[in-house]
């Protein structure tokens, strides 16, 4: 999933012109925190979650 969390991180950071340094410190530190309470092998959180719901509703 990290694959998929950095890059969505940063788009997102840099759509809303905030530093892009923000947005690798964000999406690691959501990893980390997901990645301790979570008790799956793979998770999907974040911006992820909102991504493939707003690809859910468009679609249809």
């Amino acid at each position: 999933m990290f694959l998929v969390a950095i890059p969505l991180c940063l788009g997102t950071v840099l759509a809303s012109g905030a530093l892009l340094f923000s947005g690798l410190v964000a999406g690691m530190i959501g990893g980390i925190v997901v990645g301790l309470f979570s008790r799956s092998e793979i998770s999907v959180s974040g911006l992820a979650v909102i991504v493939a719901d707003a690809i859910t509703k468009v679609g249809s």
